[in-house]
């Protein structure tokens, strides 16, 4: 059986200038990067832009948010639908948006960053669940006690909650069967107070996937 996509696998695409239209109808922006023609979303200050216009592979003029106009640009991202084996993924939450069946590789990474993210005890039907990831915002980051130990224990104890649960079902098959997952790197922004995790999942059948969890 199939599960519904509920966490996507979002690549960025690479843009290289951003600079206001004159003279155009309503306040805009044009884009010159990478691989445009392949956008499906464009981020504005973490605001969903409402239209763009894809001009060539290498240039898209972009409608600016109604609540950005006249705001400083701070962030822009070009999103485009990716897969978790590729690298330098993104996660999204796409509930109630276009579901999509899942499997193999991406099904198991949707699994198991489900599972970080969970509290132990959210779960009625397994209260032991949950690899409590989210338990770490907003807690200081200190000598004693720095938020990328408590992230790494997060992960491996998702590792072993997956491990085990997989243990008792013969029936999942190998693409999605988990062998190893681990913390490659973890960085703290002190500038930003966030942490950024890459967790490098991989399945019984050699799939590898190099998750950013932000």
């Amino acid at each position: 059986m199939n599960d519904f996509r509920v966490v996507q696998a979002r690549a960025l695409l690479k843009v290289h200038s951003v600079a206001p239209v004159r003279g155009f109808a309503v306040p805009a922006v044009v884009l010159v990067g990478e691989k445009l023609n392949q956008a499906q979303e464009i981020l504005y200050n973490g605001m969903e832009v409402p239209e763009f216009i894809i001009s060539s592979p290498s240039r898209l003029l972009a409608r600016i948010p109604d609540s950005q106009v006249g705001k400083s640009l701070v962030s822009l991202q070009v999103l485009t639908e990716s897969s978790f084996s590729n690298d330098g993924t993104l996660l999204s939450m796409i509930l109630g948006k276009g579901l999509k069946k899942t499997s193999g590789i991406d099904r198991l990474v949707q699994n198991f960053v489900m599972t970080l993210l969970s509290s132990q005890g959210s779960d009625l039907f397994n209260q032991g669940s949950g690899g409590g990831a989210m338990a770490i915002v907003g807690k200081s980051n200190t000598a004693t006690d720095p938020v990328s130990a408590q992230l790494a224990l997060a992960v491996d104890r998702t590792r072993q909650q997956i491990l085990r649960a997989q243990a008792s079902n013969s029936r999942i098959p190998s693409s999605e069967r988990l062998l190893s997952a681990s913390l490659s790197s973890v960085t703290f922004n002190k500038d930003t107070n966030s942490l950024v995790g890459m967790v490098d999942i991989r399945s019984v059948a050699v799939d590898a996937a190099l998750v950013t969890v932000r």
